[in-house]
């Protein structure tokens, strides 16, 4: 548990270190920017190589937990055939029961450090999210017939989510990906409704 969560930290350094002052951030104007000049603008190999050693432990110990699971599975069906006396049927149950609790705790220490790398990328979300709790939401006549939404905020908040997650998608497997996505838009709507609420 405490390494996944090492592993998570590591993470979010890196994307601190991907995300330098130098390179664009996210704020109002920021979705503009063009998303290769985002990248490109990204930390070092060094960094980079770093980021990926972390997201592979994330995804190493994400798969494993599915490969527990699966492995307790063909176990268990194939030891009523092996294990006749009931010693070594008791015996078994136990190696089950204790595969099944490592799997879990896999699972769990890789949501961890996913959670940990959502709470990382939160703050590069802040200012958009600050400018939702002060903007003024009275429309005028004017504002309602131009429905002028290319500027507005959820459509830079979008594409700041967007640039923050993409160089991320090829370094985790696709269900550590979708469940870091997931992670960081609850984190966002509950921010969202604590403003809009």
């Amino acid at each position: 548990c405490c390494v996944s969560v090492w592993y998570g930290w590591g993470l979010i350094v890196l994307v601190h270190r991907r995300l330098s002052p130098t390179s664009p951030t996210c704020t109002c104007d920021a979705y503009t920017t063009n998303a290769a000049t985002h990248t490109a603008g990204a930390a070092s190999a060094a960094a980079a190589a770093a980021a990926n050693e972390h997201a592979v432990a994330i995804n190493n110990i994400d798969v494993a937990s599915e490969y527990i699971a699966k492995l307790r599975q063909e176990l268990a069906g194939h030891a009523e055939r092996l294990f006749t006396s009931a010693s070594e049927q008791d015996r078994l149950h136990s190696v089950l029961v204790d595969m099944t609790k490592t799997a879990g705790d896999f699972r769990a220490a890789a949501n961890k450090a996913l959670e940990a790398v959502a709470d990382g990328l939160m703050p590069r979300l802040r200012p958009l999210l600050d400018e939702v709790g002060t903007a003024n939401y009275q429309l005028s006549d004017a504002d309602y017939s131009g429905g002028d939404l290319e500027g507005g905020w959820v459509v830079r908040l979008a594409g700041c989510l967007q640039l923050s997650l993409a160089w991320l998608q090829p370094l985790l497997t696709p269900a550590c990906w979708e469940g870091l996505t997931l992670l960081l838009l609850d984190k966002l709507l509950a921010r969202l409704e604590v403003l809009l609420g």
